[in-house]
């Protein structure tokens, strides 16, 4: 005779996926049902679960605390099998992708339950999604044919309650690692002004809050500090935090900020009637400049003149939808505006010639949006993708350069660069545009090297010092701080104290590095166009272009700040109690000689306007081959 639970293992087919659980990776509130076997009653009690994988393994931890009975805590593991068939020890029954996008899980067991330990076979219901997580547990005594509930675990909001001990002790190490390390802490502000900052914000955490709050807040604090590089990261907080924070429900329309205004550049709603160069007058019933003055104190940039890069990190473009990328709108909009970061409709108001819309559009997963996208647009380049050529006649030819971040590219851009420059001087092109707009940095060796390549002669490179506020790290910081170069924790033995307070090495010169001519270089008529983006090793390449008269700036004045930019090296700052991972710069790339606080002025400062996003114009390369090009 073959037992009950037998049976069951006989006819199991289905199979579990590590993805599924990691929808659930986070912190939620809920409650905890139980059957109460000596009362016979149904108890509720508030609980509260933090979910969290083991690396990328299939192994996932469960804490689970209750507010109210601050004793009791404990740990459980789920573990799924290698070929999916077993949960722990639960043999799986059934799994069902449900419509909404969670998914629905069954598992069974036996054992012994009840106040005599009767033998027993048990039936687990779980469902997993971003905005829920319930796990239920049935029994089945033996002898009997009907189950009972023995508990249910109802998880239906993300959130997670930080203790104002846990907030200050963070902020502690926050502060401790900026007057220790940042470079440019007291460049804008005074140590009086830095001080004030940390005092308002101790008495912003004097009562315990959401986790998503003190992001918000932490956010803010960092864009006191002036400096664009500085910033809690949208990339590297681990994905407890992304699930926690970061929405699953994306807009369905991509827009540029000009005159302070949502520009429509992109329509992906079920909507038809939106237009290229519609308005957006306002979101869920709060007005766009009421949404601006919000994002802007999150938006980073570089000193006091940073406030056109402030508002382009607004807008969102299409290099943004990328699975991997995030755009400061989709975290930070949720965050102020939506009571559920996770609400699937958005509610417009759109201006649209002279006549005002009000819509309302399901919003996007991100995986959605992308595709939607790539159906209607093209596809987006991306790493080395973003490096292309695209001519305009047989006298032009757009070189385009979307992103400097080689790390992790399929080629070597040294040999593509040498390909690249050979048939564009082969096929007789007498005029080059150069195309950096919304490239925001990178490696400065990919800079130098297409700037060799733009250049008849040897000429001046980056001229800068290179100072640091420390030559070691406290022993206290070090096991906050992560990096790419582990060098970078190493004590600086070659370093003295200049007067201005910073550390920089004692052979270091005041010279500037030379760029020399690569012999394929292109010999006709260079333009370069630039936009605010442009804030880092984009920056730096419009000022030595600019500087050594390579060609002709056309667009937007750069983002960064001639006075100086922080980068080069960065720790990664992670706090221990909420969970964040902050970007903190370690290098003062500091001018030779005074400067001014503001990016680099183009020679022909040409805008994107509403009219041309209508008409589906590129201002820049129009006014480059109509008004400069002969």
């Amino acid at each position: 005779m073959i037992s009950f639970t037998y049976r069951l293992e006989l006819i199991a087919q289905e199979t579990l996926q590590t993805s599924d659980i990691q929808l659930i990776v986070g912190s939620w509130q809920g409650s905890l049902s139980y059957l109460d076997y000596t009362s016979n009653k149904l108890t509720h009690i508030q609980a509260h679960i933090d979910v969290q994988q083991l690396g990328r393994s299939n192994t996932f931890v469960l804490k689970n605390t209750f507010p109210k009975e601050p004793n009791v805590a404990w740990s459980d593991t789920l573990k799924i099998s290698k070929d999916g068939k077993m949960l722990n020890n639960e043999i799986v029954k059934s799994r069902n992708a449900l419509q909404n996008g969670d998914v629905e899980w069954v598992t069974t067991s036996s054992g012994k339950d009840g106040n005599d330990q009767k033998p027993a076979n048990f039936r687990f219901t779980y469902i997993l999604g971003k905005n829920k997580f319930i796990k239920r547990k049935e029994v089945q005594f033996e002898g009997e044919k009907s189950w009972l509930q023995r508990h249910e675990y109802n998880y239906q909001q993300r959130a997670k309650i930080l203790t104002t001990k846990q907030m200050k002790q963070d902020v502690d190490i926050v502060k401790a690692t900026w007057e220790s390390v940042h470079p440019g802490l007291y460049r804008y502000n005074s140590k009086a002004q830095i001080e004030s900052y940390f005092q308002e914000m101790y008495e912003l955490i004097k009562t315990p809050m959401e986790q998503r709050q003190f992001f918000i807040l932490l956010s803010q604090l960092n864009i006191k500090i002036r400096c664009g590089h500085t910033f809690v990261s949208y990339y590297n907080n681990k994905k407890m935090i992304k699930n926690n924070l970061y929405s699953s429900v994306y807009l369905p329309f991509l827009f540029r900020v000009i005159d302070n205004k949502f520009v429509i550049t992109h329509n992906l709603s079920e909507n038809s009637t939106i237009q290229v160069g519609d308005e957006i007058v306002s979101i869920n019933g709060f007005k766009i400049k009421t949404i601006i003055d919000s994002l802007l104190t999150v938006s980073k940039s570089d000193g006091e003149n940073g406030l056109n890069k402030q508002l382009d990190n607004i807008a969102i473009y299409p290099k943004s939808l990328n699975i991997n990328s995030h755009s400061l709108f989709d975290i930070f909009f949720p965050l102020f505006f939506k009571k559920d970061i996770n609400e699937p409709s958005y509610t417009f108001e759109i201006l649209s010639g002279k006549k005002k819309i009000q819509i309302t559009c399901q919003g996007l997963s991100k995986e959605t949006r992308l595709n939607l996208f790539t159906e209607k647009y093209g596809k987006i380049p991306k790493n080395e993708e973003s490096w292309y050529l695209k001519p305009i006649n047989k006298q032009t030819v757009v070189f385009r350069l979307g992103d400097f971040m080689t790390y992790n590219w399929k080629f070597d851009f040294n040999k593509y660069l040498d390909s690249v420059f050979v048939h564009i001087n082969q096929a007789g092109y007498q005029n080059l545009i150069v195309d950096i707009r919304q490239n925001e940095g990178g490696a400065d060796d990919a800079r130098d090297a297409v700037l060799s390549y733009l250049t008849t002669r040897p000429i001046e490179g980056v001229v800068t010092k290179r100072l640091y506020r420390y030559t070691s790290i406290p022993d206290s910081l070090l096991s906050y701080l992560d990096t790419w170069d582990e060098s970078f924790k190493k004590a600086k033995t070659d370093y003295i104290l200049n007067q201005e307070g910073f550390y920089e090495h004692k052979n270091q010169k005041s010279v500037a590095k030379i760029i020399a001519s690569n012999p394929n270089h292109f010999k006709g008529k260079i333009y370069l166009i630039t936009d605010v983006t442009n804030s880092s090793a984009t920056f730096t390449m419009a000022d030595i272009f600019k500087r050594n008269k390579l060609g002709t700036i056309v667009g937007e004045k750069t983002g960064g700040s001639q006075q100086g930019i922080n980068g080069g090296e960065i720790f990664f700052l992670y706090l221990p109690n909420s969970e964040m991972e902050m970007d903190v710069p370690l290098i003062y790339q500091a001018p030779i000689t005074q400067r001014k606080d503001e990016g680099i002025t183009p020679d022909f400062e040409v805008k994107t306007t509403k009219n041309n996003i209508s008409n589906l114009k590129d201002a820049q390369i129009e006014f480059i081959t109509k008004k400069l090009i002969k």
